[in-house]
């Protein structure tokens, strides 16, 4: 258990707390029991919901709930609840980019710095967080499983005082009700007296909100994932119009947020191992030459010279000391970015053999390796670099190599970064193609028929002058327009009988 002793006293703490603030806490198995039976009730809830909102759309939530945002592929429902301007219930719902497994790695924490970290990443205004008690952590079989405890402490300046919420956290992957694989996440809102008691003394207002999250691969679209969320909130305080566009926005940027828990993970080069500019003429990643309005970028993973186009910006803490850090918007190159996503989708790329168990006994079997594969080449379209579609379009469709200090298994990435548009829209096209459609395309051919003469002409140049040319000689320059416009229709009125399987007449 991650518990930390202290008096009850709060005299001149200030969040975030130290080390040692928290009290030990004691949760008998019994009340665990509870929870997890609690929060697996609200599962088979939100999944009976999910399927008929997939039958039925948008039509079964009427008046009065009211929709709130809809951009970008997610939507968010709102029901006010007339007797408490602090109370709402949410359906968040839509299509997002990313895989659904790396949605739950994000959210997966069992120490209070990694939970503080990412609550950080997606809101800023949390100012601690901690883990009370981890009941059962990830396993090699189990990825991304977990149950625990936690806390955290926020303080909006739209709500002009310190909040703080106390959950039961539950995370799994299971099948729906249709047999496909989903993660779980849940977060239902307990009290335990000790720390409430705590943060009476700190001032902070206790808020509740019980989540249950379920990501799912999209059909079709991978690496998409289709999302569906219920929140049921009491934030004690009237809340503002702009939460509702906070949640939205953190819905649809999920995999950017991913990005910036692996990096802060691994972490960033020192300054003075960066790659001296004079020794890059041009960026490593695209090959493009600097000059005085293409400049010099470096990458704070690998440390090399990049160009402008080249960047892909994440949120990375920048450390004060072992517990406060600020978060700053930090440049990084499409290769590392891409890299540490084909490396972190590896060990989660796993899938379920049986069916989920209430007791929290859940079977994985590795995915195949076509899925594996698939999943590394389709992480290039979660990648966004600054003005990314600009610059595929100004490379063209070079066949340029690498020419850094990368490893082996990065020298092909520009070639792939330079058709990665192309190939992503060309196989989101097929994928709704049916299958007659897909022979009848396989055989379409377009033939060019600038160049080309009636038969009769092509056989009357043979034994002239210019026979070795025969173009040559029947489309000289003195031949007029509307005589070559006349052999053409001629040629194409051949090509349709002769499909048609008639026999064309000589004229």
């Amino acid at each position: 258990m991650d518990g930390r002793s202290r008096s009850a006293s709060t005299t001149g703490l200030r969040f975030p707390l130290p080390d040692h603030a928290f009290p030990q806490v004691h949760v008998s198995d019994a009340q665990i029991e509870l929870y997890q039976e609690k929060a697996h009730e609200l599962v088979v809830h939100a999944l009976h919901e999910f399927e008929r909102f997939e039958a039925v759309g948008k039509r079964m939530y009427p008046t009065p709930w009211d929709e709130v945002v809809s951009a970008e592929g997610v939507t968010i429902m709102r029901r006010k609840d007339p007797s408490k301007s602090s109370r709402a219930e949410y359906r968040v719902f839509g299509r997002i980019k990313g895989d659904y497994r790396c949605s739950m790695e994000f959210f997966y924490a069992e120490t209070a710095k990694e939970v503080f970290e990412w609550h950080h990443l997606m809101f800023q205004y949390c100012i601690d967080a901690f883990v009370v008690k981890n009941v059962q952590t990830a396993t090699e079989d189990t990825p991304n499983h977990y149950m625990g405890i936690k806390w955290a402490a926020f303080q909006p300046l739209v709500f002009l005082s310190k909040l703080d919420m106390l959950f039961f956290e539950y995370m799994t992957f299971m099948h729906d009700l249709q047999g496909r694989e989903v993660g779980v996440r849940v977060t239902l809102p307990i009290n335990i007296p000790e720390i409430d008691h705590m943060m009476t003394g700190m001032k902070a207002k206790r808020f509740s909100s019980q989540i249950v999250q379920i990501f799912r691969p999209s059909e079709g679209r991978s690496p998409m994932t289709e999302v569906f969320t219920v929140i049921d909130n009491d934030f004690s305080l009237p809340v503002p119009n702009s939460y509702n566009t906070k949640i939205h926005n953190l819905v649809k940027d999920i995999s950017t947020y991913l990005d910036s828990k692996r990096i802060t993970k691994r972490g960033l080069i020192s300054q003075s191992k960066w790659v001296p500019n004079n020794t890059r003429k041009s960026c490593v990643v695209c090959t493009r030459a600097f000059n005085a309005t293409r400049g010099r970028h470096h990458c704070r993973f690998c440390g090399d010279v990049i160009c402008r186009k080249c960047v892909v910006v994440r949120l990375s803490p920048d450390y004060v000391n072992d517990k406060i850090f600020k978060i700053k918007k930090t440049k990084f190159c499409l290769v590392c970015v891409t890299k540490i996503r084909d490396v972190e989708m590896r060990p989660t790329a796993l899938s379920i053999s049986s069916s989920t168990e209430k007791n929290g006994d859940y079977g994985y079997t590795p995915a195949s390796g076509l899925e594996e594969d698939h999943s590394r080449q389709s992480l290039w379209s979660e990648t966004e670099s600054e003005d990314y579609t600009s610059s595929l379009s100004e490379h063209g469709d070079s066949r340029s190599s690498y020419s850094s200090h990368g490893s082996g298994s990065m020298t092909d990435m520009p070639v792939f970064l330079t058709n990665m548009n192309h190939h992503a829209n060309r196989i989101e096209e097929e994928d709704y193609i049916i299958p007659e459609e897909r022979s009848i395309r396989g055989t379409m051919e377009v033939i060019d028929t600038r160049d080309m003469v009636p038969e009769h002409r092509y056989n009357s140049s043979f034994g002239t002058a210019d026979a070795t040319n025969p173009l040559h000689a029947s489309m000289g320059p003195s031949r007029s327009l509307d005589q070559n416009l006349a052999e053409q229709e001629e040629l194409l009125r051949r090509i349709v009988l002769a499909a048609s399987g008639q026999q064309p007449s000589v004229q």
